[in-house]
């Protein structure tokens, strides 16, 4: 179940930052595949039900076995998002899987919140106001990068 659910979500992950992954990003580019990766852990969460906790707070991952398993699920999807992430703020390998982690740990919350308390926002409502929130993390990122280069 832990290799279905992780593969399902990698799936979801590669789908979403696809756009970007061959040729150069361009300013803005970069949002459509925030959006995309917080839709792909809101509607992992939604499809997959309690089934998800298998993947992000399991008490199974005890076992060495099982949480190598889960790791290796998460890291995929961090690396995935990180490299998308290095070629639109030129940020550092070790810097951009960092906040790729932390990306999709805000992702992996909020979707797991909506699910539990029963979805009071919509899921397009849900997704839009977090990827809001992340986009304008990476956006800075991204002005950073270009200010620096002017400069």
């Amino acid at each position: 179940m832990v290799d279905q659910r992780g593969a399902e979500l990698l799936a979801a992950v590669d789908a979403a930052v696809e756009p970007i992954m061959h040729g150069p990003v361009h300013p803005g580019d970069g949002r459509p595949v925030v959006v995309a990766v917080v839709q792909a852990y809101f509607t992992f969460v939604d499809a997959a039900g309690q089934s998800s906790a298998l993947l992000f707070e399991s008490d199974v991952s005890h076992d060495e076995d099982v949480r190598t398993r889960v790791e290796s699920a998460s890291s995929q999807v961090a690396d995935k998002i990180a490299v998308a992430l290095v070629s639109s703020t030129g940020l550092s390998r070790e810097h951009a899987v960092l906040l790729a982690t932390a990306l999709t740990a805000m992702a992996r919350g909020a979707a797991t919140h909506r699910y539990r308390t029963g979805g009071a926002l919509g899921l397009e409502e849900s997704v839009d106001l977090v990827a809001r929130l992340c986009w304008g993390g990476v956006a800075g990122l991204a002005r950073d990068r270009a200010a620096e280069s002017t400069a």
